[in-house]
């Protein structure tokens, strides 16, 4: 299948990478001040009583309200939602907003992209079409038919700092939870617990994390994940890099890295087949 479709594609390489620069992991671009200025909907009661002293650094219950949150995954293979995505490219903060399907086993993504790229769809199913994902435009770029590429391919990796084969709520707190084993190991890292937060009209609890110290293992500033408490789903996390400009040192502000924002969860107890085919009469592969 995959032959058959690169075989009738005769598209420039650059043509190729600007129909899937930010395919993955998420492409309005944005300038690194307007980045500053976003403001990030959530909020925490200044007199919180969940939050934590500034000086604890046990990472212990970080990590165990982590894995039980990843447990409370486990119990559904399955979801849809609105998948929100902002990420560092160099200079510039690009940001997507995509509807999502996913299921666990065997491991298939479908993402209809809202903006921007409206109507742009990708198709990944773990052991089909050779490994390779699937993507077309819509509208008059639809033209240039279905592209197939390696999901770690310089072509569908242009922009991004994941691969497909790590998108989901799953991966995105497997990563924290491996970055957090490591700090819990030096105990330089400061944490705040917040448990009366809100993300929009989502009730949180909150984890923030600095590092005391940059060490040549920090890869982040600042980490926070955002965990719904209804369902103890973690429905985001946000990486901040550490500041280098002398107006950020002096203000202490931190560049955003990345963040992953999952709404208008709707968990599933799983997803045939078909949802993931190009098969499927809804779809225009």
């Amino acid at each position: 299948m995959t032959n058959s479709i690169l075989n009738r594609l005769n598209q420039p390489k650059h043509l190729v990478r600007c129909l899937l620069a930010g395919l993955t992991l998420l492409t309005i671009t944005t300038t690194g001040t307007a980045a500053k200025k976003r403001t990030a909907p959530i909020r925490i009661a200044k007199k919180d009583p969940g939050a934590s002293s500034a000086s604890n650094t046990d990472l212990k219950p970080a990590l165990k309200l982590s894995r039980a949150s990843l447990d409370s995954l486990g119990k559904s293979s399955s979801y849809q939602a609105t998948l929100s995505k902002k990420i560092r490219v160099g200079n510039r903060l690009t940001s997507q907003t995509m509807h999502i399907k996913l299921r666990e086993k065997p491991f298939s993504v479908y993402l209809r992209f809202a903006k921007p790229h409206t109507g742009r769809e990708v198709l990944y199913v773990d052991g089909k079409n050779d490994n390779h994902l699937l993507a077309h435009e819509d509208g008059l770029k639809s033209l240039a038919g279905t592209f197939s590429f390696l999901p770690t391919s310089r072509e569908a990796m242009e922009g991004n700092r994941y691969p497909i084969t790590k998108i989901g709520m799953k991966k995105m707190i497997e990563i924290v939870i491996k970055q957090w084993t490591t700090e819990a190991k030096a105990g330089q890292t400061e944490v705040k617990y917040y448990n009366n937060a809100k993300l929009g009209s989502v009730e949180c609890r909150v984890i923030e994390t600095i590092p005391k110290k940059r060490t040549s293992t920090s890869k982040f500033a600042k980490t926070r994940v955002y965990i719904e408490k209804a369902r103890n789903l973690p429905i985001r996390v946000e990486q901040y890099g550490f500041a280098t400009k002398k107006k950020d040192l002096k203000s202490g502000s931190l560049p955003l890295i990345e963040e992953y924002t999952y709404s208008d969860i709707k968990m599933k107890r799983d997803f045939k087949d078909i949802v993931f085919s190009t098969k499927n009469s809804n779809y225009r592969f």
